[in-house]
């Protein structure tokens, strides 16, 4: 009976690893057809089979539960040594993300074969136990000077519509993530 119990928890473990969607489902949001569709794009993602990925949805449709907050916590459980930026329009939004990312991985860690060093576990930057994975949250005016990435996530760089049509505003900050010179 044991081992039925157990092998049933490996194979628990493998589905939430390998679904986006049963991680959804495992966090008490099951997910709708839209967010189906971009799991999917996300998962392709995590493979290798994707290398850019842009994403455009309406405000309360949750594109930033999936993308900024999911999709880093399944992307680690699938390459724990891998470093993970996400740049939002001011540190303390990239920084709300960051947390949920966090708690995710504290609630759920078991299931995705994660879990959080001791010593590094502020909200916008922690890393994992045992491995070199990593998770850094920015604003978009901050300073990236050494530290690599190899996924690079933005969500909400623009703080209004009139920020992202303003000329001036859409410089600066591509300026600014020039000036970042990432690794990848």
């Amino acid at each position: 009976m044991k081992t039925s119990k157990a092998l049933e928890e490996l194979q628990r473990r493998d589905l939430v690893r390998s679904s986006m969607a049963e991680l959804s489902k495992l966090c008490g949001l099951p997910p709708a057809s839209h967010h189906l569709y971009l799991m999917r794009h996300l998962e392709q993602v995590t493979r290798g089979e994707l290398f850019r990925l842009l994403v455009s949805a309406p405000p309360g449709s949750a594109k930033s539960s999936v993308v900024s907050v999911m999709f880093p916590a399944f992307f680690l459980a699938n390459h724990p040594h891998a470093q993970i930026i996400l740049i939002s329009h001011t540190a303390e939004l990239a920084e709300r993300f960051g947390r949920r990312v966090r708690n995710l991985i504290i609630e759920h860690g078991k299931v995705l074969g994660i879990e959080l060093a001791d010593d590094s576990q502020a909200a916008g930057r922690w890393n994992l136990k045992n491995s070199s994975g990593s998770f850094l949250a920015m604003g978009a005016q901050g300073s990236l000077a050494g530290n690599r990435a190899d996924v690079l996530a933005f969500d909400n760089v623009y703080r209004s519509r009139e920020d992202a049509q303003s000329d001036l505003v859409r410089q600066r900050i591509r300026n600014g993530l020039r000036r970042k010179r990432l690794s990848a």
